[in-house]
């Protein structure tokens, strides 16, 4: 059974979540708890009913159900003061309270082969290999640290999964853990106590319990679904007085005694929304040395200028500079990687056909392709017949297709940033897909070097935007030029923006660049006529639209300057009515004229 309610996919037959196009990994009881919740999702659940469907015999406290309970709003975008989804019936249980759709998986419609939301693996042969050094390390005694970094759907958990999957041996514990995204109090070392509980409950996990309970009753008393009440209460006395430094240095006695019969395997997914504690008993695993068999990979977002995740990557660079830790950054796969994904999921002609469009759109984004590819399927631009893929519309048509979805990402991206970010990001949007500095500040009325310092942030941060040089204006001043990293994020800003914003940000830009040309402004006469053309500045489009025209017919490149006459002419009824208007239909539907003959 698949259910879909907002932005996730709860895939019941393979135990994922998905939300917002990205797999989550949940701790399994967390998975539990929130299918529950669904599949009763007509009336309220008491804690008591939780309890005993999903622990039955156990004692399991009410601050671990809490936990479970405010796990599954985070990894659902939920959390406990909105509680759109999932509400709580203060003293008596909760309900889950969001519209859902259910769909029983054997029915679903044929989708693309081997087709999913996430990416399988394509172009990642050398980060694959680093992760399997750094497992022979380990293996040999060496300790190892490994971060993941890459955008959301660059792939990450697809690299991960396949590691695991290909990697380890049966003489390798794993253990998984997933960071969620909390917007109040976080509990403390979370997706490592979630890592540990997967372990334990794994077969063989009985010892590592025995182990935690001798060694690290601080750790021991954080699991209480895995002991009986004797067990507990010992550990809750052998953990009196305990503190932070203590519970560090019993996991790593744990550690070191576990990995001389067993390497242990731990992996952290989404760290950027990780625990002060769980960063700081990382960065400590990673200074201590310690003499095991250990490997730690944890996955994270590079930083994006909206300040979620800086301390895990400033930790994460701090360890790498140091030598202390592996960092693999996961880049845009290549037009090659590209071509080869498409042609297992349509075929080798179509994928020669669409690859190097499709690579253009989504600059090599593993989600963005993805995404793009099933978009044109549900609106049967690709159709399957007689088991081959085949295409209904034109490459061209093709092109100018953007998803919805794709469209919500890219938002949820930009609207994580602080409001000036958006504010600059929007004009540098209506300037074009490459804009400079000077541009923005006269657009917006902001001091040149408060626009310089932030997009050298946001160019520094990575994702959005990147550092392409400088410009030298005729009257003297020098400025930085940008581009944005994809084009889709300039369409996307572009077009949310409120066509009279839209306008006003347009003339703004023509009307500055104009006066700081001066008499050099012919020069840049076809970027001035589009913008006051969108500006709704109808005398000066036409004006400066007919200069390129003219420059461009003296290169005797017909084609442009018939286009740019087209634009004029369409200009044209915005003028006010009399006689200068009329001259100047004359004069351009007279020049349209020749050039169609």
């Amino acid at each position: 059974m698949i259910y879909r309610f907002e932005s996730c996919v709860l895939d019941l037959k393979r135990r994922e979540l998905i939300r917002d196009g990205e797999l989550l990994r949940l701790e399994p009881q967390v998975f539990d708890v929130l299918v529950y919740l669904v599949e009763n999702r007509e009336r309220m659940v008491g804690k008591e009913e939780i309890l005993e469907a999903l622990w039955p015999g156990r004692i399991v406290t009410d601050s671990a159900l809490s936990s479970r309970i405010k796990a599954v709003r985070q990894a659902l975008g939920d959390n406990g003061r909105e509680q759109r989804l999932l509400r709580t019936l203060h003293g008596r249980g909760f309900r889950f309270v969001g519209e859902v759709a259910a769909n029983d998986a054997s029915a679903a419609p044929p989708a693309m082969p081997q087709a999913s939301r996430t990416t399988a693996l394509f172009g990642r042969d050398d980060e694959l290999e680093a992760l399997r050094r750094c497992l022979a390390r380990a293996l040999a005694g060496e300790s190892q640290i490994v971060f993941v970094r890459g955008p959301a759907g660059a792939g990450k958990s697809a690299l991960l999964t396949e590691f695991l999957r290909g990697s380890p041996g049966p003489a390798i514990g794993v253990g998984q853990g997933q960071c969620v995204e909390f917007h109040g109090e976080c509990e403390a070392f979370l997706p490592v106590l979630s890592a540990l509980s997967r372990r334990c409950q794994a077969p063989g996990g009985d010892a590592l319990v025995d182990l935690l309970l001798s060694h690290a009753p601080t750790w021991a008393m954080q699991l209480p679904a895995l002991l009986d009440p004797e067990r507990l209460q010992q550990a809750n006395l052998k953990a009196l007085g305990a503190n932070r430094d203590r519970m560090l240095r019993e996991l790593g006695d744990v550690i070191e005694a576990w990995t001389r019969h067993e390497p242990l395997l731990i992996a952290i997914e989404d760290l950027h929304w990780a625990d002060p504690s769980t960063l700081g008993l990382i960065e400590w695993l990673a200074r201590s040395h310690l003499p095991s068999r250990l490997l730690l990979v944890a996955t994270l977002r590079g930083a994006d200028g909206s300040g979620e995740g800086d301390k895990a990557q400033a930790m994460a660079d701090e360890l790498g500079l140091r030598g202390l830790a592996t960092r693999i950054v996961l880049e845009p796969l290549t037009a090659t990687a590209t071509r080869e994904w498409m042609a297992t999921r349509l075929n080798d002609e179509l994928a020669d056909m669409l690859a190097e469009t499709v690579h253009a759109r989504t600059g090599g984004h593993p989600l963005w392709l993805s995404t793009l590819l099933e978009d044109w399927i549900a609106q049967g631009l690709l159709r399957l017949s007689a088991g081959r893929w085949e295409l209904t519309a034109s490459v061209a048509a093709l092109s100018e297709e953007l998803p919805a979805s794709l469209r919500q990402l890219i938002e949820r991206q930009f609207l994580r940033l602080s409001v000036e970010d958006r504010t600059l990001l929007d004009a540098a949007a209506v300037h074009g897909p490459d804009f400079c500095t000077l541009s923005l500040a006269d657009m917006l009325d902001w001091h040149l070097d408060t626009v310089e310092a932030r997009c050298e942030a946001l160019a520094e941060a990575g994702g959005l935007i990147q550092d392409t040089g400088l410009m030298h204006w005729p009257d003297g001043h020098v400025a930085g030029t940008y581009d944005f990293v994809h084009q889709l994020f300039q369409e996307v800003l572009y077009q949310r923006l409120p066509p009279a914003r839209r306008a006003r940000l347009h003339q703004r830009l023509a009307e500055r660049a104009e006066a700081r040309f001066g008499e050099r402004a012919p020069e840049v006469a076809a970027q001035l006529g589009m913008h006051f053309l969108r500006g709704h500045y109808a005398e000066r489009a036409i004006r400066y639209l007919t200069i390129a025209a003219q420059s461009a017919f003296n290169r005797t490149a017909n084609a442009e300057c018939l286009e740019y006459l087209r634009l004029a002419e369409g200009a044209l009824p915005d003028l006010p009515p009399g006689e200068a208007r009329l001259r100047r239909e004359r004069e351009i539907r007279t020049w349209i004229g020749s050039l169609r003959m």
